[in-house]
């Protein structure tokens, strides 16, 4: 049954209703008294239905299995960040504090708190994008946390390495979660 095999069950989709007018023909000129072969033709004809059946089977197991695969890389990729924030990633952000370190040199770091929501471990990355009162992208940043465990906290710091004409900028700006991720 050639018809089961991933790649070859598409083909046996078009080949399967050609043998099954062959073999209707063949069917039906046996009955008339035409040709011989009655025998043979009947099973021309179940096996092109088999043939259909195990095809579109074939297809159906395969499309579905592509249709999840889908899925699981929307969340791993980025393109599911609603689904993600909703379901799996709580997502805490504090504020952004800076430290004059002298010599015109500043430290700053926005504290963001990330739980695990789910009931499995996982992986996450987290987009972070920095906005001035009007709107304007100051800087964007990205977090990563490896195996939260169900209901695991961590916290992690972002735009450490501001420049000081961002870091001035960043104790007044609104930040967003861009881009989430899990796997």
């Amino acid at each position: 049954m050639f018809c089961l095999i991933p790649i070859v069950g598409m083909i046996s989709l078009l080949l399967a209703p050609i043998g099954f007018v062959f073999g209707a023909v063949a069917w039906r000129g046996a009955a008339k008294g035409r040709r011989s072969g009655k025998g043979k033709a009947i099973a021309g004809v179940v096996l092109a239905v088999v043939a259909g059946l195990g095809a579109i089977a074939s297809t159906l197991a395969v499309a579905t299995a592509v249709n999840e695969v889908g899925k699981s890389t929307d969340r791993a990729f980025g393109n599911a960040t609603e689904q993600v924030l909703a379901q799996d990633l709580g997502v805490a952000i504090g504020s952004y504090t800076v430290q004059d370190l002298g010599f015109g040199a500043t430290d700053g770091a926005l504290h963001v708190t990330l739980t695990n929501k789910s009931a499995e471990r996982q992986s996450f990355d987290l987009k972070i994008e920095a906005l001035t009162p009007s709107g304007a992208r100051i800087a964007t940043d990205t977090a990563f946390v490896s195996d939260l465990g169900a209901g695991q906290s961590d916290e992690v710091a972002l735009f450490e390495f501001a420049s000081n004409e961002d870091a001035a900028q960043l104790k007044d700006a609104t930040f967003h979660v861009i881009e989430a991720s899990a796997y």
